[in-house]
């Protein structure tokens, strides 16, 4: 539902909300705090929505009344103040808040999208403002330990799941902190150390971090070797995740190795779809990397499916694979333009026109760079050259840098086209194995159990 488009205080939607240029009568509506005053059972949503909004023209009321709101409703109100430049000192209170933060991804289903939204605006008009809110998030969990109260929204899992959400939008440093926290948080327990331990490797690595990724997958391999029950779910991911940092770092050997891992893994049947989609994607770029074309087709091809089943057609998820999907149809000199024109255009849905702005950008940017300089012949930027900020914590650098590995796994993919040398399992046996391994997780259905669009 968008505020800005069709709202009536009735059952009838042919009126619009009152722009901010509208005279409100004093007696109109009254200064009280939205909750007071939308404290009707009768109304339905969309009349509540409507009396938040009516308060919200008159600028009578304090950020603490929108924070107290309701999920639903107090997410509206945000999607209304959102690009309005009249009312961003409220909206950028409203969200420096690390509680209200929580309590949007905790209990609204598409809070990623919308959290990026409102961040790739503040950062458009404020700057460094998610970087603030990292401090600020540490420095409350700092204020706050012991305090049960405080830190049902500030504890581990409400830390692991905004990390998790940071790492994969492309906030990595501001996702190092929240994790760090999460790690504190874990204490003695393997488990728990491990599920923030992936996510801390996959932000590392991403950012460039390749030293403090080596440490971290040390320290992985450490805790697997314990006596301790984990699931096989979480120790397919982690070998992902491993998977996935050797290959930022270019070594491919390794990379495909843990990727090989996670994969059997997988016929265990009890990893959830995020697993076995990241683990297929994953695998893509292994096998062009070791000149393995029917055998990244077939993982790339399985990522399609799953990601297009799981989370639909129109997800941030699903135009993430079609981003892999494009690299490999690159790497094998085929039609990829549209396959990457088909991703953009989710994200465009998703995120409107500043998703592609390079200091908020969202999508693979490393895999934009490649192809403008693959396809166009535009030359990529100077890693050394860019904002205020530290290399790792600017992304158009930190993209130029992971161009490296995509550049080199098309190198030496390019470099040879038989696939069957220096193979242990011939292309056949592979392709057999992979289609059998298909068909078993088809056949029982896997439970979809991290779903976020």
């Amino acid at each position: 539902m968008d505020l800005k488009t069709s709202f009536s205080p009735t059952t009838s939607s042919s009126s619009t909300p009152p722009s901010s240029s509208s005279s409100l009568a004093p007696a109109t509506v009254p200064s009280r705090s939205i909750l007071r005053a939308c404290d009707h059972k009768d109304l339905t949503f969309e009349q509540y929505i409507w009396k938040v909004w009516v308060i919200l023209q008159t600028k009578s009321y304090k950020p603490h009344d929108v924070q107290i709101l309701p999920v639903a409703p107090m997410v509206e109100t945000l999607d209304a103040m959102c690009h309005r430049l009249d009312l961003i000192e409220q909206f950028s209170t409203v969200l420096f808040d690390p509680y209200t933060i929580s309590k949007i991804l905790k209990h609204f289903p598409y809070a990623r999208v919308k959290l990026v939204k409102y961040f790739q605006w503040l950062e458009k008009i404020k700057g460094n403002f998610v970087w603030q809110l990292a401090q600020k998030v540490s420095d409350e969990v700092d204020r706050s330990w012991g305090n049960r109260r405080a830190m049902h929204l500030l504890g581990y899992s409400s830390n692991l799941r905004l990390g998790t959400m940071l790492m994969e939008t492309g906030w990595f440093a501001e996702s190092i902190i929240v994790l760090d926290l999460a790690q504190q948080q874990a204490g003695y327990e393997p488990v728990k150390t491990l599920q923030v331990l992936r996510v801390l490797l996959m932000s590392e690595s991403l950012s460039g971090r390749h030293e403090a990724a080596s440490e971290t997958i040390k320290h992985i391999e450490a805790l697997l070797c314990q006596p301790v029950s984990i699931t096989t779910n979480l120790v397919a991911a982690l070998h992902q995740a491993m998977s996935v940092s050797f290959f930022e770092n270019c070594e491919f050997d390794l990379s495909y190795q843990h990727g090989l891992i996670a994969l059997r893994l997988l016929g265990e049947q009890v990893c959830v779809s995020s697993t076995i989609i990241n683990t297929y994607r994953q695998m893509a770029r292994c096998c062009i990397a070791k000149k393995r074309s029917h055998q990244a087709n077939l993982m790339i091809t399985q990522a399609v499916i799953w990601a297009r089943q799981a989370f639909g057609m129109t997800s941030v998820y699903y135009a993430e694979v079609l981003e892999d999907f494009a690299f490999c149809l690159l790497a094998m000199n085929k039609n990829y333009l549209q396959v990457y024109d088909d991703a953009l255009e989710i994200y465009l849905a998703k995120y409107g026109e500043d998703f592609n702005r390079l200091d908020v950008a969202q999508g693979n940017l490393a895999l934009g760079l490649f192809i403008r300089k693959y396809a166009y012949g535009i030359e990529i930027p100077n890693e050394e050259v860019g904002s205020e900020k530290s290399s790792y914590d600017n992304r158009e650098r930190l993209a130029a840098k992971r161009v490296k590995a995509l550049d080199l796994a098309v190198r030496e993919y390019q470099s040879m086209f038989n696939p069957l040398l220096d193979m242990d399992e011939t292309e056949d046996e592979f392709s057999n194995r992979v289609e059998r391994l298909a068909i078993s997780v088809v056949q029982n259905e896997f439970q979809i159990l991290d779903f976020m669009p």
